[in-house]
């Protein structure tokens, strides 16, 4: 009997060491676990402080962009006009070429014609030239002849 309690005893103690034990190991999972969860919160509250700085970010972000988007609408409103003012300027510019250049074929055709007529008149002045010196040769010979007579061929034989 007493080897019974002996051996009861031992297991007991046995049993009580490995109650400790756990208990010990029990104690630092506990810790562990409360370590966890403060890890946990400390990470939480990381990510919520991130995310309003992000949602912060974001925001500032979307009014410069919107700040830029509106300025850039602007300068293409204002190139749009500046477009549309160069683009009646160069309207008006070719309107006034085409007049200029329908002026200057009207005064190179008027040109042509002066130059047709001044020939003509040319032409025919000098066709009345001729006719006059052929009139007055035809004179000078006629008087030339009533000179050259018989009495004054005679002055001329040697």
């Amino acid at each position: 009997m007493e080897n019974m309690n002996k051996q009861h005893k031992e297991e007991v103690d046995i049993y009580k060491k490995d109650i400790e034990t756990r208990k010990v190991n029990e104690n630092k999972l506990c810790e562990e676990v409360e370590k966890m969860r403060l890890l946990c919160d400390e990470t939480a509250m990381i990510e919520r402080e991130t995310d309003a700085r992000c949602q912060h970010k974001i925001t500032e972000m979307g009014a410069l962009m919107e700040k830029h988007k509106n300025e850039y609408d602007k300068m293409v409103e204002e190139k749009d006009a500046e477009l549309k003012v160069y683009k009646m300027k160069q309207q008006k510019q070719f309107s006034s070429e085409r007049a200029l250049e329908n002026e200057l074929s009207c005064l190179k055709k008027e040109l042509s014609s002066l130059k047709e007529q001044l020939k003509a008149e040319m032409e025919e002045k000098e066709n009345l030239v001729k006719e006059h010196s052929g009139t007055m040769i035809a004179e000078s010979e006629k008087k030339h002849k009533d000179c050259t007579g018989p009495f004054n061929a005679s002055l001329f034989n040697f």
